[in-house]
């Protein structure tokens, strides 16, 4: 996709709406039931940064924070999959805790396991991490 998008006679404007209709939706597709680690998730998803920075006018070297930032701070708003599929996972995990059905009883299950581990008297989601 990233050579493909180089190779292309695309204006930036279309250029940065490539990203939005065709790249982020085949990336976020499988970040729901993916456990990646943050490198390799940005490992995965540098080379179309990369190759998408120079087509819109900006340096290829552009901070992070520029590049995930939102539109109104002066950002690109380019989407972080690291914390996507933080989110995903959170949110799927939410709605099966909210159905009640068998993977929400195997998820409490492994949770009381954690918490009778950790040796903590109130739920450990509950408690600082760092303590």
């Amino acid at each position: 996709m990233a050579n493909l998008l180089t190779r292309s006679p695309l204006t930036p404007a279309d250029s940065y709406m490539v990203y939005f209709t065709r790249y982020l939706p085949a990336m976020r597709y499988p970040l729901q039931v993916t456990t990646l680690q943050t490198d390799n998730i940005q490992k995965i998803q540098k080379p179309f940064i990369h190759k998408l920075l120079p087509k819109i006018g900006l340096n290829r070297h552009t901070p992070l924070a520029v590049i995930h930032g939102p539109l109104s701070l002066g950002g690109l708003n380019l989407a972080n999959l690291a914390k996507e599929q933080a989110q995903s996972h959170f949110e799927q995990f939410l709605g099966h805790m909210r159905r009640q059905d068998i993977v929400s009883s195997h998820y409490r299950i492994s949770m009381n396991i954690i918490q009778l581990s950790a040796g903590c008297g109130d739920f450990f989601l509950w408690n600082n991490p760092n303590l």
